[in-house]
């Protein structure tokens, strides 16, 4: 038998003064979330009014066209994790992958040029078997991590580092 349910709360926003999702809000969707759990309530019985997926500008990210909810650069970023490329040989990191796998023991994998075009892109590199790879930086750029470096170790099988590009010349560790 399927229930009505009340509509969205209209006079708070899903996102309050702090940045944090409101509570009314955080409510009403538990709340629809248990119904439709149990089949309390048909899609058919919610209502939409003055729901606009267009009007997301209020969450983190979301603009117009945006219908993922995350910006454009997240996005991204997201579908080049999911190109994974396996080495087994010293190898330089580029745009189009944006995870490698370490598959040979004392690889050296060296970053892309810092770059205003990559300020804010993302590079993981994963050691995936026993031993060792340094990650490197390109030219001068700098590795920022609690002091300045140019070359970052990983010896843990299984270990991910993040590298995330700062600015022109500088790397750190997301």
């Amino acid at each position: 038998m399927a229930t009505d349910f009340p509509p969205p709360p209209r006079r708070e926003k899903p996102i309050d003064a702090s940045g944090m999702f409101s509570r009314v809000w955080e409510r009403w969707f538990l709340d629809l979330a248990r119904m439709l759990d149990v089949g309390a309530i048909g899609w058919t019985s919610i209502d939409f009014t003055d729901s606009d997926h267009e009007d997301i500008e209020i969450f983190q990210g979301g603009t117009t066209d945006e219908h993922y909810h995350l910006t454009e650069d997240e996005y991204t970023y997201l579908q080049r994790q999911e190109l994974v490329e396996d080495i087994t040989a010293d190898t330089s990191l580029n745009d189009t992958h944006g995870t490698v796998v370490a598959k040979a023991n004392k690889l050296t994998v060296t970053l892309p040029a810092a770059s205003t075009t990559r300020i804010g892109k993302k590079w993981d590199v994963q050691l995936g078997v026993n031993g060792w790879v340094n990650i490197t930086r390109a030219g001068s750029d700098t590795l920022l991590l609690p002091e300045t470096e140019t070359t970052v170790q990983i010896d843990e099988k299984g270990s991910t580092v993040t590298f995330r590009c700062l600015s022109a010349t500088e790397w750190g560790i997301a």
